[in-house]
């Protein structure tokens, strides 16, 4: 698989955006993206760099991804320090269930919206006239199953996952023909600390390692990734 120097002139390393890239997932697909080669930004909304084990020379800049105005302010602060931005990987977003439909709140449900479907808006509309200037890039977004196969009590969190693969659809729709791609992960329950701890009595090997997600997104994002465009690769989990 083609990794570093793909996207970019030869001895220059390309660049991926990673939103979500402190969380359990994120922070895999930052340490994973980094050892395959890549320069990294990571947005955050604390104003500080988060404390642990992190890839040296990660980019923070601070910008909440609600915030349209914040958004488009890390992007120029990317390329301001990169000059470009030849991925974004997109693993911000929010999750609530566990209701049924008439205990979900209207404000329950502009929340999932605003996580999980405004903020790709948001983040592929900033870093899209970028990939068009540079004539390629790589959009991959998370997810979920639950967006594809509603379960009870998720209403609100599946609807906003289906709206979040509808836009990725719309985006590739627009970019065929180009070589810029748009891609959508959809995976089950994920192998992280809090899901082990919220769900005891459940056998964590059905479910997805970060590890598996980290793969196929570095696939998409390479080379060889350029014939697909348009899919959501989901992931049932198991053995």
């Amino acid at each position: 698989m083609t990794t570093q120097g793909e996207h970019t002139a030869p001895g220059r390393p390309p660049v991926a955006m990673i939103t979500g890239g402190t969380g359990a997932v994120g922070s895999v697909l930052v340490r994973e993206f980094s050892r395959a080669g890549y320069q990294l930004a990571v947005p955050v909304r604390s104003p500080q760099p988060p404390a642990g084990e992190t890839p040296a020379g990660v980019f923070f800049g601070t910008a909440d991804l609600t915030s349209e105005a914040q958004t488009q302010a890390f992007v120029t602060a990317v390329l301001e320090r990169f000059g470009r931005i030849d991925v974004l990987l997109h693993a911000a977003g929010g999750f609530n269930g566990g209701e049924p439909l008439e205990r979900v709140t209207l404000s329950d449900w502009h929340r999932m919206f605003e996580l999980n479907l405004e903020t790709a808006f948001v983040v592929i509309r900033s870093v899209l006239p970028t990939m068009r200037a540079q004539g390629r890039g790589r959009i991959i977004c998370i997810a979920a199953l639950a967006g594809m196969k509603p379960a009870p009590r998720y209403a609100a969190y599946g609807t906003s996952k289906r709206a979040l693969i509808a836009l990725v659809e719309a985006v590739a729709a627009e970019l065929q023909g180009s070589a810029i791609t748009c891609n959508a992960l959809a995976p089950a329950t994920i192998r992280t600390p809090a899901n082990l701890r919220a769900m005891p009595d459940a056998d964590p090997d059905q479910w997805v390692r970060p590890e598996v997600i980290a793969s196929l997104c570095l696939f998409l994002a390479s080379e060889e990734g350029g014939g697909v465009n348009g899919s959501v690769l989901r992931l049932p989990g198991g053995q």
